[in-house]
């Protein structure tokens, strides 16, 4: 039986404390498999953009940290909001 695969209404906040403002790509918010537009509960997702960190780091291990470099990303899904744990931020 194939899985059920469904797209989620999801807004995605990048918050930082860079003086760059921010910038996500049009379609910069995808599936962290695929790159597609395809989203499903408890997905890996990926975010492009400029402005998005001032250097690249990844995460130091487990659990995920929600803030890398002064970057998080909040998911709001219906009512709830959410810090993302991320698994590395890119300057470029």
């Amino acid at each position: 039986m194939p899985a059920v695969v469904r797209t989620l209404p999801l807004v995605i906040f990048l918050i930082r404390f860079l003086s760059a403002a921010p910038a996500i790509y049009e379609g910069g918010v995808v599936n962290g498999a695929d790159f597609t537009s395809t989203f499903s509960p408890g997905i890996i997702f990926s975010v492009f953009g400029t402005g998005l960190a001032s250097s690249t780091l990844k995460a130091p291990g487990f659990p995920l940290p929600d803030t890398i470099d002064g970057v998080s990303v909040e998911v709001i899904d219906g009512g709830k909001t959410l810090k993302a744990p991320l698994f590395f931020v890119s300057a470029g």
